[in-house]
């Protein structure tokens, strides 16, 4: 005698049973998925931060030195047209950039406000009266 695998019809309450079971198993599967998605997202990130130290180290490595805030000044040089960024702890000069036409001008401008007011002071400070343009 052989068996097969032959359609049997099912009653309502049969139905209803498989429906039920059709809507558990689908929500199941979108919390699995949703649960997949968060923790790749939270090993994307772990892994990301790895990355970065990762990196952060070999660059260290192969700069043999390691990178740390430093307090710098600028000093405007008017005669050379550059600026320059200089560490407070080492005098080094870090970087130098060309000053733009319009910081010249404007320096100029700093510079002649500059002489004004202190001969202004000096002449008020000798008891002179100052005349103002």
């Amino acid at each position: 005698m052989d068996t097969r695998i032959l359609p049997v019809a099912l009653n309502d309450q049969e139905l209803a049973e498989r429906r039920d079971k059709l809507a558990e198993l689908v929500r199941e599967r979108n919390m699995a998925k949703q649960r997949a998605r968060d923790d790749a997202k939270s090993h994307k990130t772990k892994i990301d931060a790895i990355e970065t130290e990762k990196d952060h180290i070999a660059r260290e490595i192969r700069e043999k030195a390691q990178h740390i805030a430093v307090q710098v000044i600028k000093e405007t040089d008017i005669g050379r047209r550059v600026e320059e960024t200089i560490r407070i702890d080492t005098h080094e000069v870090v970087s130098t950039r060309t000053l733009e036409p319009s910081e010249l001008q404007a320096s100029l401008f700093h510079d002649e406000a500059k002489s004004a007011a202190e001969a202004v002071h000096r002449h008020i400070t000798n008891g002179q009266t100052v005349d103002v343009p």
